[in-house]
C-alpha cells in the first residue's frame, strides 16, 4: 500500500496517457516499477554477492605474497605486539572461512526460500496493481463507512 501510495500520482499521470484506462495505467506503473527498482536490485545483489566470493577466495592468496606495506606491518606486529606473521595470517584465513560459511549458508537459504520469496513479490506486485487501480474506490469506501463508526 505504501508503494502504491508514492507511486500514485505517477499513476494519475500514466492514466491520462491511457485515456483512462486504470488497468492499463496500473499496469504500465507496476511494470516500471520492476523495471526501475526490482531488476536493478536483483543485479546488484547478485554482483555484490559473486564479488564478495571472488575477494573471499583472493584474501589467502594475498596473504602469501603480500605487498610491502602489509609486510612492514608483520614486521611490527612481530616485534612490538610479539605477534608472528604465521599467527596472523591462521587468524585472518579463520575469520576469512567463517565468513565464507556464513555467506554460503545465509545464501542456501535464500535459495532455499526461493519459491516463497517469489511468491512474496508476485502477491507484493499484485496488490501495488489492484491499489493504484482501485486505490481511489477503497479510499472513498472506507471514508464513507468510517464516517458512521
Amino acid at each position: 500500500m505504501a508503494f502504491a501510495s508514492v507511486l500514485y500520482p505517477l499513476y494519475k499521470r500514466v492514466l491520462q496517457i491511457f485515456k483512462g484506462s486504470s488497468s492499463a495505467a496500473s499496469l504500465s506503473v507496476v511494470l516500471l516499477f520492476i523495471t526501475v527498482v526490482l531488476v536493478p536490485l536483483v543485479i546488484i545483489g547478485t554482483f555484490v554477492i559473486s564479488e564478495a566470493s571472488v575477494w573471499m577466495d583472493n584474501i589467502p592468496r594475498y596473504l602469501d605474497n603480500p605487498p610491502a606495506g602489509i609486510k612492514k606491518m608483520f614486521y611490527y606486529t612481530d616485534n612490538y605486539l610479539h605477534l608472528s606473521e604465521e599467527s596472523i595470517r591462521r587468524q585472518v584465513v579463520s575469520q576469512v572461512a567463517q565468513i565464507e560459511s556464513f555467506i554460503i549458508g545465509f545464501s542456501a537459504s535464500v535459495m532455499g526460500n526461493t519459491i516463497k520469496i517469489a511468491a512474496g513479490i508476485i502477491v507484493f506486485l499484485m496488490s501495488m496493481f489492484c491499489f493504484l487501480r482501485d486505490g481511489a474506490a477503497m479510499k472513498g469506501f472506507f471514508d464513507q463507512n468510517g464516517s458512521h463508526a
